[in-house]
């Protein structure tokens, strides 16, 4: 059981080089930009308690949105995954 909070996953979107969309509905969507700009790359986040621990269901959908792993989703959220990592493996899966 991976225990990651929504809240936690958005500070690390941001601080990964994300940005916020306008939200549609409960739902706000966070897209990667490089420093060649806007990517494809994007996820959805749902807006409920933010304290809590996403369900391991959330967690491998935002995963395969970001086309990472649910380790590597857990690294890009407790910081071990760099930003730098990330672009790297998203280029190298031909994702960006």
């Amino acid at each position: 059981m991976v225990h990651v909070k929504l809240s936690d996953v958005e500070a690390a979107l941001r601080r990964k080089g994300f940005q916020s969309e306008k939200p549609k509905g409960d739902h706000t969507y966070y897209r990667l930009y490089t420093e060649a700009g806007k990517t494809q790359v994007t996820t959805k986040v749902s807006h409920g308690a933010k304290s809590e621990d996403l369900r391991d269901e959330l967690v491998s959908r935002m995963s395969k949105q970001l086309f990472l792993s649910k380790a590597e989703f857990v690294d890009l959220v407790t910081c071990p995954l760099s930003k730098e990592r990330l672009v790297e493996l998203l280029t190298e899966r031909g994702h960006l």
